[in-house]
C-alpha cells in the first residue's frame, strides 16, 4: 500500500479556542499540534507544539490577547509556516 505523502490540517474551532494538529502522512507521526483559548478576551493564551521524529515534544506558550478566530488562524499559519 503507497502512503500519501500530503500532511493532513485538522482544525477544531470552538466559541473562544482553536486546537489544531498538523499530522506527516508519510511518517504516520504527529508533526505539530498547539491550541489557542480564550480568544476575544483580555487574557488569550497559545501553546504550541513540535512533535519531533524521536518522540521529543517541543512547546513554546504565550500569553497575549487574541482579538478573534481570524487572528487566531493567522496566528497558526505563521506557526505552520516557521516550521
Amino acid at each position: 500500500m503507497q502512503v500519501n505523502s500530503t500532511p493532513v490540517l485538522v482544525i477544531n474551532s470552538g466559541s473562544s479556542s482553536i486546537k489544531f494538529s498538523l499530522y506527516d502522512m508519510q511518517h504516520e507521526r504527529l508533526q505539530l499540534s498547539g491550541i489557542l483559548e480564550c480568544i476575544g478576551e483580555v487574557d488569550g493564551n497559545s501553546v504550541y507544539r513540535d512533535h519531533t521524529a524521536t518522540g521529543n515534544v517541543d512547546e513554546s506558550t504565550e500569553s497575549a490577547p487574541i482579538a478573534d478566530h481570524a487572528t487566531g488562524l493567522q496566528q497558526i499559519f505563521s506557526f505552520l509556516q516557521s516550521n
